[in-house]
């Protein structure tokens, strides 16, 4: 009987640790279900803190890279640029500033930096600007606008603009006005001008330039024939073409496409004597003073000049001849016109 006894005390003790080591089982159970949400709460905080990091390594290491999309090419920045981008013309007629560019091999830029006081048509001008444009930047030092003064031009293409800052600016004692290049511009591309003929709008510019394409030393052999192949029609229509060809073949030697890329004279670079004229026909001379205003987009009334230069690749008709102004030409071109239009007798 006692054992009995013993024998149920034993599995009563048995049952009790049981039942209370499934509550601690359950209640452990319970209690990393309710912790579980919150451990999975803060991995998702972390979670993002990371994704956040890693957008913004991401959009730092882009900037770390600002010119991987860099204009290699800058070609279509070639052509005028004005402030306020107002035309050629009109800056010559009432005043402006004016860069004028061309670009070689992709990024040299070869050009001008014209500006011109609307009252006093006071003119400052730094010539024969040569820089290479790299990350949409260059940079020229000039030692004389006009009035002797010198600075460096800071250059950068923007997409819709140039901006030139003019820096290290020295002025010249000789110069008492204070008028020169000497600050910032900014610059659009120039527009064309507009003029009313036959009741509607049109852009002498545009008209007369839509077909034509200047010639760059950069064009292959199959872009000068293509461009030459447009304008041979005004070499058919010109009365003294047959003899201009006679003379650069036959006595110059030249037979190809230099006949049509390249102006008959340096004027603009360099001083040419009467010497250098000495036995040169007098329609090569009429034809070499002309070009120093052919060379500035000149439009020639005379009906052969205008058909002789519009063969020319390197010609583009820009400018009307009520509206020129010879104040554009450098010294070179001023001293070679007065030696030119002394000689000049060729009688038509």
């Amino acid at each position: 009987m006692k054992k009995k006894y013993i024998v149920v005390i034993l599995l009563l003790f048995i049952l009790c640790g049981c039942s209370i080591y499934d509550k601690e089982l359950k209640i452990d159970y319970e209690a990393i279900k309710e912790e579980k949400p919150h451990d999975i709460e803060e991995g998702s905080e972390i979670q993002k803190e990371e994704t956040l990091i890693h957008n913004e390594n991401t959009v730092v290491n882009q900037m770390e890279k600002p010119y991987d999309n860099e204009i290699k090419n800058y070609q279509d920045y070639s052509g005028f640029w004005t402030e306020g981008g107002i035309s050629h013309e009109e800056l010559l007629q009432n005043g402006g500033v004016e860069l004028y560019i061309e670009i070689i091999n992709n990024n040299e830029l070869h050009g001008y930096l014209y500006a011109q006081q609307g009252m006093t048509e006071r003119v400052a001008e730094v010539e024969n600007i040569l820089c290479v444009i790299e990350n949409g930047k260059c940079q020229y030092s000039f030692s004389d606008d006009g009035w002797g003064d010198s600075g460096t031009l800071f250059i950068q293409f923007e997409q819709e603009e140039i901006v030139i800052e003019v820096k290290d600016y020295k002025l010249s004692e000789t110069n008492v006005i204070g008028f020169g290049i000497d600050r910032t511009y900014i610059l659009t591309r120039a527009q064309s001008k507009e003029i009313l003929e036959n009741g509607s709008n049109f852009s002498v510019f545009e008209s007369q330039t839509a077909e034509l394409e200047q010639y760059k030393p950069n064009w292959t052999e199959e872009q000068i024939l293509e461009e030459f192949s447009k304008r041979i029609k005004y070499f058919e229509n010109c009365e003294y073409y047959e003899d201009v060809l006679h003379y650069m073949e036959g006595v110059r030697e030249v037979t190809d496409s230099d006949l049509y890329i390249n102006s008959l004279y340096a004027t603009d670079t360099k001083y040419y004597s009467k010497e250098d004229f000495q036995d040169v026909p007098p329609l090569i001379i009429y034809l070499a003073k002309n070009e120093i205003y052919a060379r500035h987009g000149y439009i020639f009334k005379d009906e052969n000049l205008n058909n002789y230069f519009k063969g020319q690749l390197w010609y583009i008709p820009l400018i009307s001849a009520e509206e020129f102004d010879g104040s554009i030409f450098n010294e070179y071109e001023r001293e070679n016109l007065k030696l030119l239009a002394e000689i000049d007798n060729y009688r038509k």
